[in-house]
Order: C-alpha cells, then structure tokens, then sequence
C-alpha cells in the first residue's frame, strides 16, 4: 500500500489528501506526473529535517504544516530573485528588494575594495517563471 502526499497550495493553506492508490506510471527517463507536485515532492523530501518515517498521520500533517510554513515565508527561493512566495504574492518583495539594494550601496561606499570596486546588484525577478517551460517542451519534442 503507497500512500501518496498530494500539496496543493494556495497563497497561504495547504491541503493534504491521502490516497491509497498506487502512483502514476512512469516509463524509462520520463514522467507524466504534473511537474508542480514532482518538484514540490522532491523539495520536501531532501530536506535535512524529513524523517525517515512518520509515527501517524497527525505527525506528518505537523511536519508538513511547519515544512510549508517555513517555505512560503521565511526561505529565499533563487528562481524569485532572493525573495520568499509570500513576498512576491502579497507585492512586498519591491519594498524589500530596495532597502536590500540601499544596504548594498551603503556598503559599496563604506568600503568599495571589498567588492573588487564593482557595486553589488540586488537579483531582479523574473517576470514568469515555470517549472517547465513550454517552449522548451515544444523544442525538446522536435
């Protein structure tokens, strides 16, 4: 018997839903699974926290309320220019990316050999991103 930990998240809920079914098939080098899940799944399963196994289900909704949590607002996501989901969903990652570039140039000034004499700049984000892109889907299908 599988059980499978589906997440779907909204701005700030995630719901769980427990299934007994086996997993999608997947055939040599490719999935069919949605890309979103495959990589949340993966996120939550190399974290260094993860344990090897739950003791009952109230213990892994837990670990997946304080997991998710942590994620959606307090780590900075490389894809979103440094920002967390919440930041870049509720619109305040323009106030924090300028007070980060502020703290850079005050810095720059107190001390420019640190930086080599080249002025940091805060990472821009994107303005879309995907897990998978569709145009390189279409070009990896030629």
């Amino acid at each position: 018997m599988n059980i499978v930990f589906i997440c779907l998240t909204d701005s700030t809920t995630v719901f769980w839903r427990l299934s007994t079914e086996p997993t999608s098939a997947h055939t040599v080098g490719q999935s069919t699974d949605n890309p979103l899940s495959e990589t949340a799944f993966k996120t939550f399963k190399y974290c260094p926290t993860f344990p090897e196994c739950f003791g009952c289900i109230e213990d892994a909704l837990a670990f997946g309320d304080v997991f998710f949590d942590r994620y959606n607002h307090v780590r900075r996501h490389s894809g979103i220019g440094l920002q967390t989901p919440a930041s870049v969903h509720y619109g305040t990652h323009t106030e924090i990316r300028e007070q980060r570039q502020t703290t850079l140039n005050a810095a720059f000034e107190l001390n420019p050999i640190r930086f080599r004499r080249i002025a940091s700049q805060v990472p821009t984000i994107p303005e879309v991103v995907w897990i998978n892109s569709p145009f390189r889907e279409v070009l990896a299908n030629i």
